[in-house]
């Protein structure tokens, strides 16, 4: 039996940010706490940093706790997924791994949900180490409100079996994946560029003497790379310059190019009103 192809949902927007708070759990007296814990909120070589000395068993950090993100996902909308990024270095190399990667929702870590760790050592220098992708919702269900909450975000620990290592944390931020309700009037801008090609199309003028190839190839509308491909892009087609009227071998003033200006989404209702 044929079926059709399955063609998961393709994100009409996504935003990436960085926690506004981020903290040490302090759930155990045996395990050792972050110093300066919101040192990563941003990426600027000050760091979030973990002293692990193990001595008979593996030492397990405390949780750094990044949240309060500030995403403001609109109403309806429907998460695709989410990633989180850590900015992160350890002192010693091969000795270090993660632990626990956890969501945080309404401030709880979700220790029923995926856990995103991995096994491969930190480096000893500053790396960008992603946790989750596009599609990827942790094992659980979101909506934007929570999504939007001060107690969303990701939880982090790391573990140390046998070294005196010291785990550091630059930075932290969360990407999260969304499409948008469908809405009859609204109409939504990409804001990247598009590139028009008219190449291999042959043009004619009122008089039928008159024809000219305007560039090679085929005609290509194409949006840049960004996370939107696939998706319908709308601009505003400036004429810069050309004269259908002309000889094809008749200059380069002649050729035949466009601009295309593109904008922010807005709703058709409000620009009537305008």
């Amino acid at each position: 039996m044929l079926t059709e192809p399955y063609n998961p949902p393709v994100a009409d927007a996504q935003e990436t940010k960085s926690p506004g708070t981020v903290a040490t759990s302090e759930e155990s007296a045996e395990q050792p706490n972050w110093t300066s814990p919101e040192n990563a909120k941003s990426s600027n070589n000050f760091y979030a940093t973990c002293l692990l000395e193990p001595i008979l068993n593996p030492v397990y950090s405390e949780l750094l706790l990044a949240s309060n993100l500030g995403f403001a996902l609109p109403e309806g909308a429907t998460a695709l997924g989410w990633l989180a990024t850590v900015e992160k270095k350890a002192s010693l190399g091969t000795y270090l791994t993660d632990a626990w990667v956890y969501p945080i929702k309404g401030g709880v870590v979700q220790w029923t949900a995926v856990n995103h760790a991995s096994s491969i050592p930190w480096p000893t220098s500053d790396t960008v180490v992603s946790y989750g992708d596009a599609s990827d919702l942790w094992g659980l269900e979101w909506t934007p409100a929570e999504i939007n909450a001060s107690g969303f975000g990701v939880a982090i620990s790391c573990k140390s079996a046998s070294a005196e290592v010291t785990a550091s944390v630059d930075h932290v931020t969360v990407t999260v994946y969304y499409t948008e309700a469908e809405s009859e009037d609204q109409v939504c801008f990409t804001t990247r560029s598009i590139e028009l090609r008219s190449d291999g199309v042959v043009r004619q003028a009122r008089e039928d003497d008159v024809w000219g190839t305007v560039i090679p190839d085929g005609f290509l509308p194409y949006t840049s790379p960004g996370g939107l491909e696939g998706r319908p892009s709308r601009g505003i087609i400036i004429p810069t310059q050309g004269d259908l009227r002309a000889l094809p071998d008749s200059g380069t003033p002649n050729k035949l190019s466009a601009t295309v200006k593109q904008r922010a989404g807005y709703h058709f209702a409000r620009e009537a009103g305008e």
